[in-house]
């Protein structure tokens, strides 16, 4: 496999990669790798696009990590992407820059220092997401451009807190490899997070995270190398 694991540092042949137990981790490498207006591919069984970040305090979470990233300028489009719902699979949270699509935009409570989404119409979502759109894999095909950050929660796979119940714990195999098959349709990105939802708030059992990351892991080996 040409998957290295060198002072602290993977990489998938030339892409980095971070691996982390919590979500709201990955902004630090996000940060880091000082890549700017990306379109953000997020795989997770959840959106975590909740806003009211506080600008003078630490309450970064795994719901609103997103936000921001996208106050810093790092992403500038979201498109989340579901393997556990087959109505819904992949979302449109939209953009910075085209009014044609669902216009993210980030409003400023000055008063609370806080970053709060608001849209188009410059209405306030006070701690709730902006509404994505539904698109297909063709949409999505077309709409990279930038560069792009691939962002994946295993829980997007296998997740025993989640609506689907039991129902979203098995076949985490065929969902990796559907994933994997819309991947490879998809521009080659430049940085890859993979979370492992471990910490408090644990969404993927215990006794199947690892079979779950080495599955994917070696998905994205055959994929990128």
């Amino acid at each position: 496999m040409n998957f290295s694991n060198q002072k602290g540092l993977l990489s998938i042949k030339t892409i980095p990669l971070a691996i982390t137990e919590e979500h709201h981790k990955v902004l630090a490498y996000w940060r880091t790798s000082k890549i700017i207006d990306a379109d953000l591919l997020h795989i997770d069984a959840h959106h975590d696009m909740n806003d009211n970040f506080s600008l003078n305090k630490n309450d970064l979470t795994i719901a609103n990590f997103i936000c921001p990233a996208f106050y810093e300028k790092i992403i500038s489009s979201v498109y989340w992407i579901n393997p556990q719902s087959e109505e819904k699979r992949i979302q449109d949270f939209g953009s910075r820059y085209d009014k044609d699509r669902l216009c993210l935009d980030i409003y400023v409570d000055d008063y609370h220092k806080k970053v709060r989404w608001r849209n188009i119409n410059q209405r306030i979502f006070k701690s709730e997401s902006p509404k994505p759109k539904k698109i297909q894999e063709q949409e999505l095909i077309l709409k990279l451009n930038s560069p792009v950050i691939l962002d994946i929660d295993l829980d997007a796979f296998c997740c025993h807190r989640n609506a689907l119940g039991d129902k979203a714990i098995y076949n985490y195999e065929l969902r990796i490899s559907q994933t994997c098959e819309l991947l490879n349709k998809l521009k080659k990105p430049s940085l890859i997070t993979i979370t492992r939802s471990q910490g408090k708030d644990c969404y993927v059992p215990r006794d199947r995270v690892d079979s779950v990351q080495e599955r994917l892991i070696n998905k994205l080996v055959d994929l990128y190398s």
